[in-house]
């Protein structure tokens, strides 16, 4: 995305727009009105970071106050914008809004204004602080303390540190709706343990906690060289360039892999519960960072990344497989750019259900996995099931899923290659 400065003329055109939307909404609904806007310092008001920022503060503003009446929602050069509809009492609402700015990460770039039916904004009681220096904002602005390049500059970092943690979190709670989800074929749910003796849902919750800051380490590489090739590609630096900056993104990355397994087995006592995770949501992770700089579609870089990766030589059952079976594994789906995780993507974006996802990824996936425990068999029983199991009306796959579930137990089958991917496609979804 090539960022485009904003001139003082679709400022005025977007400021007379907002004021209409505003009267057209308390005309028409005759209730408390909430107008998000971003409050972005110099001449480029909109790219992919401010538009990340801004969807994750209206999923805050929906868990706090509930699904809106009504809401128009743009996102153009200007400036993103929100104009939501809510059946509460103003008060309440300015209490939430105020809330988020102050505790949620992105909240010092959030303008949530709260205009009650008689047109008129609800006040402020706490000033805004300042980007720079966290004094009061009107005081710095008096006293003209700080040079418009320095804010612009400290309202960038605040939205890339509050990006990084927010893709952390999402990479976290990924994981944990993955290891929730039931029931799931051989895996670890709510339900059971899967063919796994060594693990439970507690366990799998608890690992992933313990990668939350491997995932944070992920996103901040992420935006550090997705911000150095956005910066080549606007400078028509080679593309070549670019795959250099990723490769070295790729090396650095699995580095901090190496660390994060170490963070998960002390965590669940020598356990491997996360480590196909730990390589392909965390370059997702990384990928996904680098695509809010603006460098690219994420599944390409996450591509470019994967190759910087060097090819493990430790005898894992993924490479042991791979020498035995000529299996591709999962460094190789991430070298394709995932092309699986973008299949269950679409599914979950059609609205189909997480299982539906799951179902899918099984009846195509070469989980290493299943052929370690099941050699070939195995994988192409779990693959004829799922196909069998998707063509069956959607009501009944819940109770074909667990009968399938006690065949994987008995077989000691576990897609956990499948696993890994779903909860990558829930990361991005």
């Amino acid at each position: 995305m090539v960022r485009k400065a904003v001139t003082l003329e679709e400022m005025l055109s977007a400021r007379e727009r907002r004021a209409r939307i505003q009267e057209e909404l308390l005309a028409k609904y005759g209730k408390p009105l909430v107008s998000f806007t971003m409050n972005i310092p110099g001449e480029y008001k909109y790219d992919a970071l401010i538009e990340y920022a801004f969807r994750a503060g209206l999923q805050r503003l929906t868990e706090a106050a509930g699904e809106p009446a009504a809401q128009t929602v743009l996102a153009e050069n200007t400036g993103c914008e929100a104009f939501m509809v809510f059946d509460a009492p103003a008060e309440e609402l300015k209490a939430k809004a105020v809330e988020i700015e102050e505790r949620a990460p992105f909240g010092r770039a959030y303008d949530i204004d709260i205009i009650g039916t008689d047109g008129a904004k609800l006040s402020r009681a706490v000033s805004r602080k300042c980007y720079v220096c966290g004094e009061p904002v009107f005081e710095c602005s008096r006293s003209r303390a700080h040079g418009l390049d320095e804010i612009v500059a400290a309202c960038r970092g605040l939205l890339e540190r509050a990006a990084a943690s927010e893709l952390a979190r999402r990479a976290v709670e990924a994981l944990k709706a993955e290891a929730r989800l039931t029931p799931k074929p051989g895996l670890v749910d709510s339900a059971n343990s899967g063919a796994h003796s060594d693990m439970d849902l507690a366990l799998l919750l608890k690992s992933a906690d313990a990668l939350e800051p491997y995932f944070k380490k992920a996103a901040e590489l992420g935006l550090e060289f997705g911000r150095k090739a956005a910066g080549q590609e606007a400078s028509a630096a080679k593309p070549e360039a670019a795959l250099d900056i990723f490769a070295r993104a790729g090396s650095a990355l699995q580095q901090e892999g190496l660390k994060a397994e170490a963070a998960m087995f002390k965590a669940t006592g020598g356990v491997n519960t996360h480590k196909g995770a730990v390589f392909s949501l965390g370059i997702l992770c990384c990928a996904k960072a680098a695509e809010l700089q603006g460098a690219g579609d994420c599944f390409g870089i996450a591509s470019k990344i994967a190759a910087g990766t060097v090819k493990s030589t430790a005898a894992t059952h993924g490479n042991l497989v791979a020498e035995k079976l000529g299996a591709r594994g999962a460094r190789q789906q991430a070298v394709d750019g995932f092309p699986l995780v973008n299949e269950a993507l679409g599914v979950l974006r059609s609205g189909a259900g997480e299982l539906d996802a799951l179902l899918l990824l099984m009846s195509k996936a070469e989980d290493t996995n299943l052929l370690w425990r099941g050699g070939a068999e195995g994988l192409t029983y779990v693959r004829e099931e799922s196909k069998r199991i998707m063509a069956q009306p959607k009501e009944q796959r819940p109770e074909l899923l667990k009968a399938m579930d006690k065949e994987c137990i008995k077989r000691r089958l576990s897609p956990g290659g499948c696993a890994d991917l779903l909860a990558c496609a829930i990361f991005l979804k």
